[in-house]
């Protein structure tokens, strides 16, 4: 029997530059396949998948990139978890988060599986 405590999500950049250097910090569970390395300017990423590992254990992490603003380099993360023990979360974190507007598609706290499109813009 599949566990429903995995995650599915898309990034969706609305920047004026790429998202690069696509680094995934899995806690708990298994990416399927393999992270986009960069996310080009204007484009949503294809779908990320990341497994519980063991039955109803869950799936928890940060999907990292780098992007830059005012010429200097900054870093976002993409944070999510779904599992059996607490509420489902998903939130975006930057470095600088003044550059950023970010949104994150409605879900509910008691998905499962989680499915979110994390969308990031320039902040006005």
């Amino acid at each position: 029997m599949s566990s429903t405590y995995y995650t599915v999500l898309k990034i969706e950049n609305k920047l004026s530059t790429d998202l690069t250097g696509g680094k995934a910090v899995i806690e708990k569970g298994t990416l399927l396949g393999s992270l986009p390395e960069s996310i080009t300017a204007g484009s949503t990423s294809a779908e990320i998948r990341i497994n519980a590992t063991n039955g109803d254990d869950g799936s928890r992490g940060r999907i990292e990139y780098k992007y830059t603003a005012g010429n200097k380099e900054r870093t976002v993360s993409f944070l999510f978890k779904c599992d059996n023990t607490s509420s489902n979360n998903a939130k975006v974190l930057a470095s600088d988060p003044s550059t950023l507007e970010t949104n994150t598609s409605p879900y509910s706290a008691d998905d499962h599986p989680l499915r979110v499109t994390y969308t990031i813009g320039q902040a006005n």
